[in-house]
């Protein structure tokens, strides 16, 4: 595949400006303090490989999983956010390598 070509079956979703978007609220009690104040520099896109994004937003949002994210794109687009970007996520990985 040539850089800049598309998979098969891709299509681009319309751009938007991020103060177009209509970001969903789902808070999740799944969050811990940035130390130092430091905040993000990069975005990491993960596949839940969940039945839906339902399914994904119930196991980010409960407390016994303790993982989280910032923000859930479904599908179709739809944007949702679960951790206030001042806080740190908590994701699996972090919790495997002691770095809570």
């Amino acid at each position: 595949m040539e850089m800049g070509s598309l998979a098969p079956g891709f299509q681009y979703a319309s751009a938007k400006m991020a103060s177009d978007l209509n970001i969903f609220q789902q808070p999740s009690p799944n969050f811990g303090i940035r130390r130092g104040g430091v905040m993000p520099s990069i975005i990491v896109l993960h596949y839940t490989a969940m039945k839906s994004s339902k399914d994904a937003i119930e196991r980010l949002s409960d407390p016994k999983s303790e993982v989280s994210a910032h923000y859930l794109i479904d599908e179709a687009g739809k944007v949702t956010q679960l951790v206030d970007e001042q806080k740190k996520s908590l994701a699996c990985w972090t919790r495997l390598l002691g770095r809570n």
